[in-house]
C-alpha cells in the first residue's frame, strides 16, 4: 500500500503506546478544548448509551456543546466506550440538535477516561451550511493530520472507523472524488506543518458527475523537494455515484534531482494559526507537471478494465487511481501494485523533455512517447500465472511503438509479428478530457468489428480444418467468463465492460491468426496483403479480406444479438413478501425496500446491495442496526410514514392509514426478475354515506431506488372535488426543500441516535399540485384526482449509515440524489473560499 495508506493503518497502535497526549494539543487548541468536565463526564457516562446532552459552558444562554457516548455500529467496541464532545462554532447548536459538520470541531475520548485521544474538525467558508475543509487529527502527538478540502462541495469526504483511519474498511467508505487532500505533520521545533509524505493528493471531478476523473499523489519531502509523482485517469469516463472508481492508465514518475514546489505553483496555508510548507497549488499544478522534465517514467494501461489490488486481496477498484506494478528498471510508486498481468507497462528511461503521448489508431491505443521499453504479460484465465506476452518496440527511433512480437504459448518465443502504422498518430496533451475524446470512438466501434474479425478467423479455420477453431479464450467469453480461477464479481465486471471485451476480442484475434498462418500456408500473397490492413488496425477490412480468401458466407449471430446475450442477466433483482406483514405486504430492489402495513409507508435502510425479504422471519425485530444488511429506517409515527395518504373529497380529509381503513388489503400483482408490483385496496375510504375505493399499485424496477406509485379512486357521486395527499414523516431534527415546478419535495432528519439520519423523497407531476400541508408530524402534498383516472407519483428514501459514502451528506445533496431520480439536473454547488486558512 502507499506509505500513505499504511501510515494511516496503523494510526491506532499511536493510542496504545505509552506517550504524551497533553502538549502539542493543548498548544493547537487550548487547554480547556481539550478537557473533559468531571461532572459532565460522569453524567453521559451513567446515561444510556447514545443519549446526547446539551451543555452551555460558558452560562451566556446559548448552547455551545453536546456530549454523547458514540454507539454507532461501524466502530470496533476495542476503544469503547467513546465519548465525543461536540463544540458548536457558529451559534447554531441548541437543545435537540445535533452537531453538525460545517463549523464544529469534535472532541474524542477513546474510554471515556477524561483524556483527548483524537479531534476532528470541519470548517464551512462560504457559509451555506456544509462543510468546505476537514481536518482529521489521527495520532496523539499529533503526528498526523488528514487535512482535506472538499472541492466540489458535495459533502462527501473522510470515513473513520473509531475516529481513526484503518486501511480496511475505511478506503471504500471514504468517498475521494473531487477534493483535495494533504497529510502534513506538525514539527513542534520549527512551529509549522510539514508534509508527511502526499502532499497533495488530488481527487478530480471535472464533468461534476460524482465520478472520479483524475488523481494526482506527488509526494514531497519536509525540505519541499518531490520524490515522485503518479496520475491517473478515468479515460472512459464511468462510474455510478456507489462505485465512482474506474481508473484505466496512470503515469508513474521519478523528478530530476532537486525539483521543487516553488513559483506560482505553490500555495501557502495555515492550520491552526501555523504555517503549512509550500504545497502544490491546485489550479496551476497540473499544467507545471506537464510541462516537468522527469528522470524517468512509467505509463501503466489497465487493459481488462480491473484495476484492483494485486492478486484480489480486494475486489474493490482501486481509489488511489493505477499503481503499477514495479518491474527491473522502474521501482514501484505506492502499492498495492495493479500486478503484473494484464496491464501494459511502457518506460522511458531517458526522457529529452517533460513526457508526450500518443494515440494511434493502428492499434487503437493510448502510448507514451519514446519508450523504451513496452511490454504486456497476459493472465487470460485469472489464475495469477502468466499465460501469454507482447512485446512491443520502435524499430526507427522515431518515439513511436511499430513492430509487436507476440508469443502465445508462453514459452519465451515469439511465433508472430506484426508493424504497426504510424501515419495516422495523433499527439495528446496528457489531460483527461483530451485522452478521453480520443479513446471514446474506441469503445464505441472497436468490439464490433473484433467480433466480425474473430468470427471469420474461426470460420476460416474450420474450412481449413473441422475442429481447428477451437480456443479457450473464446469459450472463456461464451461461457460469460464462468471459470475457478475467476471470481463473480470479476465476471460481473468482465461481462459489463467494453474495455475488458476489446482486450479478450484481441486476444482471440491474435491467437486464432497464428493457428491460421500455420494451416494456411499456400496463401502466401493472402498474407502479405492482410498484414498490410493488419498494420492499420482495420478490422473490418480484415475481416472480408478473411471471409473472400476462404469464400466465407457470414452465419453467426450480429454482435448486438451476441453481445445483449452475453449481458444479459437471470438474477432476480426484485422481490416481495408478506410473511412477516400479516396486515400489509413489502417489496424491494437491490437497491431499496419499502412496505405498508395498516396504510402507512415505511422504508428499510440497506447497507448492502442485495434483496433481504426473504431472510427475515415472521415477527423478526429489524428495528436494530447490527452492523449488517440494514434496518427499518423509519419511525414512521402517527402519520402516513413514507408516503401515506389521505383522501379528500370537497376539502374533507379521510385519512388511508391507522386503524380505521380496516378493509384495506395487500396483495403481490405481478413479480419477475426485473419488476415487482404489489397494490394496496382500501374499500369503505370517505364517508359513510358515499364510500370510495383507492386501488394503490406500486412498481419497483430492479436496479432503482424509488418506487413508483398509480392510485385509482372508485366509486361515489361523479361530481365531488377529489384530491390526494401524500404525507412525509417529518423527524425530530429536519430539514427539507419543495422544488415545486420540478415536482420534487426531499426532507432530510435525524430521527433517533440508533437509526441516525435518513431522507424522505417525493416526486409529483408538477401540474397536479393544488397545495402542501405543513404540521409538525408531516409534510402533505396535495395533489388534484378524478374519478376512475390513476394518478402517478414516487417515493425515494434515503438512510446516511447505508450509504457507500456515508460522511457528511445534507438536505441539498439529497436533493441533488431526487433530482437524478426524477431525470432533473442537480443543484448548482456553491464554491469554497479562502479554503487555505482553518482556525
Amino acid at each position: 500500500m502507499d506509505k500513505f495508506c499504511r501510515l494511516l493503518a496503523v494510526a491506532a497502535l499511536f493510542a496504545a503506546a505509552a506517550q504524551s497526549h497533553g502538549a502539542t494539543y493543548e498548544e493547537l487548541f487550548g487547554k480547556s478544548t481539550i478537557g473533559f468536565d468531571a461532572a459532565r463526564l460522569a453524567e453521559v457516562k451513567a446515561a444510556t448509551p447514545g443519549a446526547r446532552f446539551w451543555y452551555d459552558t460558558n452560562a451566556d444562554g446559548k448552547i455551545d456543546e453536546v456530549w454523547f457516548i458514540d454507539t454507532d455500529p461501524r466502530h470496533t467496541g476495542k476503544y469503547s466506550p467513546i465519548l465525543v464532545k461536540c463544540i458548536d462554532r457558529d451559534g447554531d447548536l441548541a437543545v435537540g440538535i445535533e452537531g453538525d459538520h460545517d463549523s464544529d470541531l469534535y472532541i474524542i475520548d477513546w474510554y471515556a477516561n477524561g483524556t483527548m485521544d483524537r479531534a476532528v474538525e470541519f470548517e464551512d467558508y462560504d457559509h451555506d451550511g456544509d462543510m468546505d475543509m476537514m481536518a482529521e487529527y489521527i495520532n496523539g502527538s499529533p503526528s498526523s493530520v488528514l487535512w482535506a478540502h472538499d472541492t466540489d462541495d458535495d459533502n462527501l469526504l473522510w470515513w473513520d472507523r473509531d475516529y481513526t483511519y484503518y486501511q480496511t474498511p475505511c478506503q471504500d467508505h471514504c468517498h475521494f472524488e473531487g477534493e483535495r487532500t494533504w497529510i502534513i505533520s506538525f514539527d513542534a521545533t520549527r512551529k509549522m506543518w510539514v508534509p508527511g509524505w502526499e502532499s497533495p493528493f488530488f481527487f478530480i471531478d471535472n464533468d461534476k458527475d460524482g465520478v472520479g476523473d483524475e488523481v494526482v499523489r506527488l509526494t514531497v519531502n519536509p525540505s519541499d523537494t518531490i520524490v515522485t509523482l503518479r496520475w491517473s485517469f478515468n479515460v472512459k469516463g464511468i462510474g455510478s455515484l456507489e462505485d465512482p472508481r474506474n481508473y484505466d492508465c496512470s503515469i508513474s514518475a521519478y523528478p530530476v534531482a532537486g525539483t521543487k514546489i516553488q513559483g506560482a505553483v505553490a500555495t501557502s496555508a495555515t492550520l491552526q494559526g501555523y504555517p503549512i510548507t509550500p504545497m502544490l497549488s491546485y489550479e496551476n499544478g497540473r499544467p507545471w507537471l506537464r510541462s516537468v522534465k522527469w528522470q524517468k517514467g512509467c505509463f501503466t494501461w489497465v487493459e481488462n478494465d480491473n484495476n484492483v489490488g494485486w492478486n484480489d486481496r480486494y475486489t474493490a477498484e482501486r481509489w488511489e487511481g493505477v499503481i503499477g506494478h514495479g518491474s527491473a528498471n522502474f521501482t514501484q510508486i505506492g502499492g498495492p501494485s495493479c500486478g503484473p498481468y494484464n496491464n501494459r507497462n511502457e518506460i522511458d528511461l531517458n526522457p529529452t523533455g517533460p513526457f508526450e503521448y500518443y494515440f494511434n489508431p493502428a492499434d487503437h491505443r493510448i502510448h507514451l512517447k519514446s519508450a523504451n521499453e513496452a511490454w504486456l504479460a497476459v493472465d487470460w484465465d485469472g489464475d495469477f500465472k502468466q499465460d501469454m506476452r507482447y512485446d512491443y518496440s520502435d524499430t526507427n527511433g522515431d518515439g513511436v511503438l511499430d513492430m509487436v512480437a507476440f508469443d502465445p504459448n508462453n514459452d519465451g518465443v515469439a511465433e508472430d509479428f506484426w508493424t504497426v502504422a504510424a501515419d495516422g498518430v495523433q499527439p495528446l496533451a496528457y489531460d483527461w478530457k483530451v485522452f478521453r475524446d480520443a479513446y471514446a470512438p474506441v469503445l464505441r466501434d472497436y468490439p464490433a468489428q473484433l467480433y466480425e474479425l474473430d468470427r471469420a478467423l474461426a470460420a476460416a479455420l474450420e474450412s481449413v480444418s473441422p475442429g481447428s477453431s477451437s480456443d479457450a479464450v473464446w469459450s472463456l467469453i461464451e461461457n460469460k467468463f464462468a471459470a475457478s480461477s475467476i471470481p463473480a464479481w470479476k465476471r460481473l465486471k468482465f461481462l459489463g465492460s467494453d474495455q475488458a471485451l476489446i482486450y479478450y476480442l484481441e486476444l482471440v484475434r491474435d491467437r486464432q491468426i497464428v493457428k491460421l498462418k500455420a494451416q494456411a500456408r499456400y496463401a502466401y500473397t493472402f498474407w502479405d496483403y492482410f498484414n498490410q490492413w493488419r498494420a492499420k488496425g482495420d478490422a473490418a477490412v480484415m475481416a472480408a479480406l478473411v471471409r473472400g480468401q476462404f469464400g466465407l458466407t457470414p452465419d453467426w449471430a450480429e454482435f448486438s444479438g451476441w453481445i445483449g446475450g452475453l449481458r444479459r442477466r437471470d438474477v432476480q433483482g426484485v422481490d416481495s413478501s408478506s410473511a412477516w406483514l400479516p396486515d400489509g405486504i413489502a417489496w424491494e430492489t437491490e437497491r431499496a425496500a419499502w412496505r405498508v402495513r395498516k396504510g402507512r409507508f415505511d422504508f428499510l435502510g440497506k447497507r448492502e446491495k442485495r434483496l433481504v425479504l426473504d431472510g427475515i422471519a415472521a415477527g423478526a425485530d429489524i428495528s436494530t442496526d447490527t452492523g449488517g444488511w440494514g434496518m427499518d429506517a423509519l419511525d414512521e409515527g402517527t402519520g402516513g410514514g413514507a408516503g401515506g395518504l389521505i383522501l379528500f373529497i370537497d376539502n374533507v380529509a379521510y385519512a388511508l392509514y391507522g386503524d380505521a381503513p380496516t378493509s384495506a388489503t395487500y396483495r403481490l400483482v405481478e413479480q419477475t426478475n426485473d419488476r415487482v408490483t404489489v397494490e394496496m385496496l382500501v374499500r369503505n375510504a370517505g364517508p359513510a354515506s358515499a364510500p370510495r375505493t383507492v386501488r394503490v399499485r406500486s412498481t419497483a424496477l430492479a436496479g432503482r431506488a424509488d418506487t413508483r406509485f398509480e392510485a385509482t379512486i372508485e366509486g361515489g357521486p361523479a361530481g365531488d372535488l377529489l384530491e390526494l395527499g401524500i404525507g412525509l414523516a417529518r423527524p425530530r431534527e429536519s430539514y427539507f426543500e419543495h422544488r415545486r415546478p420540478q415536482g420534487i419535495l426531499g426532507i432530510w432528519g435525524f430521527q433517533t441516535p440508533a437509526i441516525d439520519w435518513v431522507g424522505l423523497g417525493l416526486l409529483y407531476p408538477a401540474p397536479r399540485l393544488t397545495r402542501t400541508i405543513e404540521t409538525p408530524a408531516d409534510i402533505i402534498v396535495v395533489l388534484s384526482a378524478e374519478q376512475g383516472r390513476p394518478v402517478e407519483w414516487a417515493i425515494a428514501n434515503d438512510w446516511r449509515r447505508g450509504r457507500r459514502f456515508p460522511n457528511y451528506p445534507v438536505l441539498s445533496n439529497w436533493m441533488d440524489e431526487l433530482g437524478r431520480i426524477g431525470g432533473i439536473n442537480g443543484l448548482t454547488r456553491n464554491a469554497a473560499q479562502n479554503w487555505t486558512v482553518m482556525r
